[in-house]
């Protein structure tokens, strides 16, 4: 196994738990297939217990009408993430195979994407409403990527996020 692999749960609801059917599978190296970590195999009950959950943070929060609570959310994202960002790059090189030297399309451009996305589209109102409960499902290719991109724009409108990243 990785340096990096440490036990982890499936994050529902702000707690890491283990699967409702405790499925896991393991992430393997694509060059090598030396396996990597176990990652949380998510059925059907995880999923609606997670659209539950996002749901429940869109109807019983601020979350969709408070533009300040957003910005501040998606600020310290986007921080804890570039704070992280060249362990992150390691592991999306190991996961998915991506070279390092294309962190500039893979990462920071995502990033970058949230920051505009908070200077354009922060009004006390969200431009064309909230967005309710989004589910982003990324691709093996740039999961992380594209996750940053689509969660900073859902939350940025005030919508909440199930995130399904790729096997």
């Amino acid at each position: 196994m990785s340096k990096h692999a440490r036990p982890r749960g499936l994050p529902v609801d702000g707690v890491e738990r283990p699967t409702a059917d405790g499925w896991t599978f393991p992430a393997r190296n694509p060059a090598t297939a030396e396996p990597l970590w176990d990652v949380p195999d998510a059925g059907l009950t995880d999923a609606r217990d997670a659209v539950t959950a996002a749901r429940r943070a869109f109807d019983a929060t601020q979350w969709s009408t408070d533009a300040d609570l957003r910005a501040d959310a998606v600020r310290r994202l986007a921080a804890a993430v570039a704070e992280h960002a060249d362990e992150l790059v390691a592991l999306m090189a190991a996961e998915t195979g991506v070279p390092v030297a294309l962190r500039s399309a893979d990462l920071d451009d995502a990033l970058a994407a949230m920051a505009s996305g908070m200077a354009s589209g922060m009004a006390s109102e969200p431009q064309r409403g909230p967005a309710g409960v989004t589910a982003v499902v990324t691709p093996a290719t740039s999961p992380l990527s594209v996750a940053l991109t689509e969660i900073g724009r859902v939350l940025v409108e005030g919508g909440t996020v199930v995130l399904k990243p790729a096997p």
